[in-house]
């Protein structure tokens, strides 16, 4: 999981589209089934991107968060206090897997 905040971008000057890509480098880390980017919009909601390899199907993992998007891509935005979103993003995605890994 990475988190980019307002005050990240602030400090180096980045605007959104400069975090564009960010979530393919997330996946492409070897032992990394599930990608989650969280980044901070200028209304204090919360734009995540989430990426699978191989198995996981983050649109239903998307959907349990009120997004969507393909098997292998999802996302979505969320007005939510970030530790919580955090913890629930991670709780989810260790459950998705676990369910994976049981089959």
């Amino acid at each position: 999981m990475c988190i980019i905040t307002q005050t990240d971008m602030a400090v180096c000057k980045a605007k959104a589209e400069d975090s564009e890509g960010i979530i393919d480098h997330i996946r492409d880390i070897e032992t990394v089934e599930i990608a989650i980017f969280v980044r901070e919009c200028l209304d204090g909601d919360y734009k995540v991107s989430l990426r699978s390899k191989e198995y996981a199907d983050v649109a239903q993992l998307a959907q349990d968060f009120g997004g969507g998007g393909h098997v292998r891509a999802a996302g979505f935005k969320i007005t939510m206090d970030l530790q919580k979103l955090c913890d629930a993003l991670i709780t989810s995605a260790k459950e998705m897997i676990s369910l994976y890994e049981e089959n």
